[in-house]
């Protein structure tokens, strides 16, 4: 398992039990709550800031240099950054399609 899939696992395996604990007892959707780890996880590998996936990317294919790997990832994050607010404002929208394929929760 590469590390930065490891850090990820880790930092959420060890914040849920706290989180879970404070979710619930201010009454918010522990489903919807789930997303907001994960993605912010993703966001910031990709992001510049930390870029974990970029160096993993450059050692994969050295003969790329870091700044055309750098210059790749600002409309993904872009995207996921828009994916993570829709939610947010719209808090019915992460629940809709496992609620269309699934059927409403009781």
């Amino acid at each position: 398992m590469p590390r930065f899939i490891a850090r990820s696992l880790a930092v959420i395996l060890l914040g849920a039990p706290i989180l879970l604990l404070i979710i619930t007892t201010a009454s918010f959707d522990p489903t919807r709550f789930a997303r907001l780890p994960t993605m912010s996880q993703h966001i910031g590998l990709k992001s510049r800031a930390v870029g974990l996936s970029h160096h993993v990317i450059n050692s994969i294919t050295p003969d790329f240099a870091l700044k055309t790997i750098l210059s790749g990832p600002p409309s993904f994050v872009a995207c996921m950054v828009i994916a993570f607010i829709l939610p947010c404002l719209f808090p019915d929208l992460a629940t809709w399609l496992p609620d269309l394929v699934m059927g409403a929760a009781v």
